[in-house]
Order: structure tokens, then C-alpha cells, then sequence
């Protein structure tokens, strides 16, 4: 996507079409997004590396102004991970206190359909 324009019917073509290479794209971003913040190279990602997956999953966002930044959003670090934790709890439908790659992409492409 070149721009903000772009990239939103981007994600809405790829939240919505599953059929579709847009949707191929956002899956294997994510993906990689997830992969490079499992440290434990086990799949899943635990509360110490949410942090980090979301801020590398929001920097597309971020960058066609769909998402602001940690510091936008959050007056402390303390007060942004008080609210990833939470955050991390309701994605972890599976209440293993790791979220798998599904649990991840099925919030993640819900909060796409919801923007």
C-alpha cells in the first residue's frame, strides 16, 4: 500500500475475503509478526513477549496513521502494560496463559473488521 487510502482497502479486502491474495498477504504478515516475537520458539507467545508483537503488528498501522503510537495512547510504560496484560487475557481464549498463532489471528482480524 502506498497510502492511507490504499491500505484501508487493503485491510478491509483481506478481513473480509478470505478467498482473497489480500487476505494471503495479512495472513502471512501476521504470521511472520508472531513468529518473530515467539523468543521461545515454541509457537506461542507468552505475557513477557505480547509487547512486543503488538508493537511490530501495529507498525503498517502506524505508519498510514491508523493507529497511534505506545506513547499517544499510554501516559507510562506501567500504564501500557497494565493494559496489554489485560488486553493479553482476552485474546487468550484458550487459558493457557499463552496465546497460540489462532487465538492471535482471530483477535487480529477482528480488530481489523472493527476499524
Amino acid at each position: 500500500a502506498s497510502s492511507p487510502a490504499d491500505f484501508a482497502a487493503f485491510c478491509k479486502k483481506a478481513a473480509t475475503d478470505k478467498s482473497s491474495p489480500e487476505h494471503q498477504q495479512l495472513y502471512y504478515h501476521l504470521l511472520r509478526c508472531f513468529s518473530d516475537a515467539d523468543a521461545s520458539m515454541n509457537g506461542r507467545i507468552k505475557k513477557e513477549d505480547f509487547d512486543a508483537l503488538i508493537d511490530v503488528a501495529a507498525a503498517a498501522p502506524r505508519k498510514f496513521g491508523f493507529a497511534p503510537h505506545a506513547s499517544e495512547m499510554f501516559s507510562s510504560v506501567q500504564e501500557r502494560k497494565d493494559y496489554r496484560a489485560n488486553l493479553f487475557r482476552t485474546i487468550n481464549t484458550e487459558g493457557t496463559g499463552e496465546i497460540s498463532f489462532q487465538e492471535f489471528l482471530a483477535w487480529a482480524m477482528k480488530h481489523i473488521n472493527g476499524k
